[in-house]
């Protein structure tokens, strides 16, 4: 039988207590109101103030007016259906700034974005500590890019430092189109039908290693190993996105940008380094940002220096 979920969640203040007996409860309106929404839908219903919150970053399908129980008139909720592609929390919606006290980074990134469309190959660190403005320098590139240029983006965030290659996968997802809300067999067809497409007689080459990272299994009766030896693992890895990556390259220049690599995990770092020997002879160009090691070393291992 399919197993069914419920969640409610609002935003506001509540207030939390703990009895004699030493057990936690909440009180209030939001806790309320997370649970009357819980009830009135499958799937994740969300409050009018936590969707205005959360807006950018998902695709959510409206409810119709609801009563709810305690509330005067009626309430709107929304049932998240999936992430939205290349979501991002940076930023308020709606509102921006001009860039202010950066021109000679911002010059030289713009200098190498175009070296990369002439066809030479870069490699770029945005270093500097939180809250500097490492995010907004790259979305400046981001948004005026040289034409004929591809983007692809990931991100390490503190909770991936343990979740081996999570910004090379965002960057597959992206690649291929996959939203990881597909059905098994629709994600494992929609995977083999682009990556063939891409990579052509490379294709048996590289699927196995490709297929396995993103978690698709393989044909039915044919399921990926599960126990494979990371070390193996990786020695198929790196030259499977070597071929994605010049097969991309070969149709226009690439931009793979990873933010905030002071979290990626030791993979990453690998994959990332293998990947730099493209840039020497190939329009592609490694894009990261990170903040300063404390020890004075650079969090980069490898992909640090800019050229």
């Amino acid at each position: 039988a399919a197993l069914e979920l419920r969640v409610g969640i609002a935003t506001g203040e509540a207030v939390a207590v703990t009895d004699r007996s030493r057990e936690f409860m909440l009180t209030g309106e939001v806790p309320n109101l997370a649970a009357r929404l819980q009830a009135t839908a499958l799937g994740i219903v969300l409050c009018p103030d936590t969707f205005r919150l959360v807006r950018p970053l998902v695709e959510a399908e409206a409810t119709p007016p609801l009563t709810l129980k305690g509330f005067h008139g009626p309430i709107t909720g929304h049932v998240v259906r999936q992430l939205r592609d290349s979501a991002s929390t940076r930023g308020v919606p709606g509102l921006s700034s001009p860039l202010v006290g950066r021109d000679p980074e911002l010059t030289r990134l713009h200098r190498c974005a175009s070296e990369l469309a002439e066809g030479r190959g870069q490699i770029v660190s945005i270093t500097g500590e939180a809250g500097i403005g490492k995010s907004r320098l790259k979305n400046e590139l981001r948004g005026h890019p040289p034409p004929r240029v591809r983007w692809v983006e990931g991100r390490c965030q503190a909770f991936t430092q343990h979740a081996g290659y999570a910004p090379i996968v965002q960057v597959l997802c992206a690649i291929f189109q996959l939203t990881g809300a597909e059905a098994p067999a629709v994600a494992r067809t929609k995977l083999r039908a682009s990556l063939r497409s891409l990579v052509g007689d490379k294709f048996e080459g590289s699927h196995p290693a490709v297929a396995h990272l993103l978690g698709i299994e393989g044909e039915p009766g044919q399921p990926l190993s599960k126990a494979m030896d990371p070390r193996a693992f990786q020695s198929q890895l790196v030259p499977a996105l070597r071929t994605v990556i010049e097969a991309l390259v070969s149709r226009e220049p690439l931009i793979l940008t990873v933010e905030d690599l002071h979290w990626a995990d030791p993979a990453t770092i690998e994959i990332l380094t293998a990947l730099t020997e493209l840039t020497d002879f190939l329009p592609f160009m490694i894009l990261v940002t990170s903040r300063p090691d404390p020890e004075g070393a650079s969090p980069t291992a490898g992909v640090s220096p800019s050229r």
